[in-house]
């Protein structure tokens, strides 16, 4: 038999496939999606942008911010419910045809019933079943009917009845598979269309399977890995990054960060048309601000493309305070552009840091004098990146600093009235004002601006949003507070971060009166020593107590000026400085005593109440070795139980337990030497006494 015969017979095997299985799946998937798109239903007419929730978050209420959060909410995507209420029509007729067809399938399923097949009942005898057999072979006999299939078929049915009463066989297959012919064929039961199913789909299936598996989930792993390459955790482009870190020097100042922004390639994805309109307009713009640049870039600056010119016009329009032109107005899509903008300032600060200390520690490893290719950056323009990201969420012109420019942040006030408060007798200092109660802040107002109630109200709402923070300090080593700093310790450093004016909500929608975008109240820490940069952490301010903690290895002695730097990243005028000094010694007597206390404090928590009396009246049990041995363990198992406790209390303690130790010391060192005096000699006589007793016992 040739490979082709046997393939073909192969095939030709009795499986047969039950594909009444594929509706009941079906419904199934319905009844779920059915489910599911309810409940978006119901949260599309409940949704709304994250904050907007005032029961659960406190946002400011000032004018500028309330326009701002209707734009937002009209631009956040969401679908309507109509959407919902068509998917779930669509599933509702999808649920009623797969009904029917399941009640089509039951009623065409007929099981195999020989009684019914010969029209007999199931009481009938031998003599009965084999006349009734005769009576419909007759009928049907295919030499009767020649060329009539259904009497055929319906002569072989007859024929398989009559044998499943009558043969032993057929009978027992027919009680066992429902079938006198016994387990035969094959059924599986299969949750798929019957398209599936049908051999001539086979090739068009196996296409598609090896486009699914060959090019779609190669090409999408390809893209996701490709981006997850291409960008940082904070969604932005590396590139950007390696910018940034190459064109910053030591001449940066904080009239080239918008240029800086401006350059980055993030802008590129920003998906932008340019009309022949627009980019002259771009141009002009450009043109406008390019006396503000290094030579690097005006030597280049042709070959910029239109997306980073635009971004630079609009990063110097607003940066400036320079947006009722009529060329940023008429620009196009420049809300997006300033957003980006604000996203990318918080990275640039990162990375700026720790491309400060990345130069620093290249400096350490060669000698002085030394040329670097790398151009180094200075702790002063770290500080000025955070000083424009203040100004840049809260509109404050950078080539203008005034004084008391910080209330230009409040609505109604802006550069052309502040001078207002500075020129009168009352001129109190922004993070003052801040802690006036709201009468004090009113009749502040009222005597130097010509302001209504309602303007007044508004200024009031934005000035409850601006954060009055509260800072506690406080640095230790654990296990020793209150103590000296011994070389080679481990100082903790805590700073505690109190927002008074937020009460017991969380923070929401802060407030700007420019900016188009959210953002997130945060403080930048950075911890100088010796004016050199350290460290540096930045704290999200979303509760009423925020800490934060820096650990420094004591390796030196001698005093250690340290200086912590906390800086808003979107307030401008709050910023505070905390300076402190840890002095690092060789030794510590004070440490020492605060040991030996509690080594001595070890040995009596050791020992159980019952032990010490034991102790005291010189009572042994066992060897003297044994005895020893086994206290020392008790001692050692109690002191780690009651360590813990005793932990909580020590350094409450530390320093009046000491100075009581001192005078007591020499007190207990005589009384000690007493107790082992007598102890000595008790033992002794019982020795004595326990041989007597030996001695005594052998005599007997």
């Amino acid at each position: 038999m040739s490979f082709r015969e046997n393939f073909q017979r192969e095939e030709q095997k009795d499986v047969q496939f039950d594909t009444n299985a594929f509706y009941p799946v079906l419904e199934t998937g319905i009844i779920i999606s059915f489910f599911i798109n309810t409940y978006y239903l119901y949260k599309s007419f409940k949704k709304k942008l994250k904050y907007q929730n005032e029961n659960e978050y406190r946002n400011c209420h000032c004018s500028y911010c309330k326009k701002k959060l209707k734009k937002l909410d009209k631009k956040t995507k969401r679908k309507s419910p109509l959407f919902y209420i068509i998917i779930l029509i669509i599933l509702s007729i999808s649920f009623i045809f797969c009904y029917k067809k399941i009640q089509q399938t039951q009623k065409n399923i007929k099981s195999f019933n020989p009684y019914e097949i010969l029209e007999i009942s199931p009481s009938s005898d031998i003599k009965e079943i084999k006349k009734a057999y005769k009576k419909l072979a007759l009928k049907y006999h295919p030499d009767k009917n020649p060329n009539n299939l259904q009497s055929k078929a319906m002569f072989m049915l007859i024929t398989k009845a009559y044998n499943s009463l009558t043969d032993e066989e057929s009978k027992k297959n027919y009680e066992l598979y429902g079938n006198p012919d016994g387990p035969s064929s094959m059924r599986l039961s299969i949750g798929l269309p019957s398209f599936v199913l049908d051999k001539k789909n086979h090739m068009k299936i196996l296409i598609c399977f090896l486009i699914i598996v060959c090019i779609i989930i190669p090409y999408e792993f390809f893209v996701w890995n490709y981006n997850s390459n291409q960008f940082d955790q904070n969604g932005i482009l590396i590139n950007s990054i390696k910018l940034h870190a190459r064109i910053t020097n030591e001449k940066s100042n904080i009239r080239l960060i918008p240029l800086y922004l401006g350059l980055s390639p993030d802008f590129h994805l920003i998906n932008d048309k340019f009309l022949n309109k627009e980019k002259k307009m771009i141009e002009s713009l450009f043109e406008k601000y390019t006396k503000e640049f290094p030579e690097e870039i005006l030597n280049t600056k042709d070959k910029l493309p239109l997306q980073n010119k635009k971004a630079i016009g609009i990063a110097y329009s607003y940066s400036f305070n320079e947006i009722d032109n009529d060329i940023y107005r008429n620009l196009q899509k420049k809300d997006e552009y300033i957003i980006k903008l604000g996203q990318l300032i918080d990275p640039f600060f990162f990375y700026q840091d720790d491309k400060y200390k990345a130069v620093q520690m290249i400096k350490n490893q060669f000698p002085e004098g030394t040329e670097l290719k790398i151009s180094p950056i200075s702790v002063n323009f770290i500080r000025e990146i955070s000083k424009y990201q203040q100004c840049f969420f809260q509109g404050i012109p950078i080539n203008d600093f005034i004084q008391n420019c910080s209330y230009e942040q409040l609505p109604f006030i802006n550069k052309d009235n502040v001078n207002l408060i500075t020129n009168s007798k009352e001129n109190t200092r922004f993070r003052d004002f801040l802690k006036y109660t709201p009468e004090e802040k009113k009749n502040f107002l009222k005597n130097i601006f010509k302001f209504n109630d309602e303007q007044i109200n508004d200024i009031l709402e934005a000035a409850k949003s601006i954060p009055i923070y509260e800072y506690k300090y406080k640095q230790f080593v654990d296990g020793f507070e209150n103590q000296d700093y011994v070389i080679g310790d481990k100082c903790t450093i805590q700073i505690k971060i109190i927002r008074s004016n937020i009460g017991k909500l969380k923070l929401g929608i802060g407030h700007s009166k420019i900016y188009p975008g959210l953002f997130n109240e945060c403080i930048q820490i950075l911890i100088l020593n010796n004016g050199n940069l350290i460290g540096q952490e930045k704290i999200k301010i979303d509760k009423k107590v925020n800490l934060f903690e820096f650990n420094i290895g004591l390796g030196s002695v001698g005093k250690i000026p340290l200086e912590f730097q906390l800086l808003s990243t979107c307030y401008y005028g709050i910023n505070e400085k905390i300076q402190t000094e840890i002095d690092v010694v060789q030794k510590s007597e004070k440490r020492e005593k605060f040991l030996k206390e509690i080594n001595k404090r070890k040995v009596k928590i050791g020992l159980s109440y019952f032990q010490q009396v034991l102790k005291e009246s010189g009572f042994e049990y066992g060897s003297d070795g044994e005895d020893e041995e086994e206290e020392e363990k008790d001692d050692n198992d109690n002191f780690d139980n009651n360590k813990s406790e005793d932990n909580k209390n020590e350094n409450e303690k530390n320093e009046s337990e000491i100075n009581e130790s001192e005078k007591n010391e020499d007190i207990e060192d005589e009384e000690d030497e007493k107790e082992d005096k007598k102890n000595k000699t008790k033992k002794k006589k019982k020795k004595k006494n326990k041989n007597k007793d030996k001695e005594k016992e052998k005599n007997e």
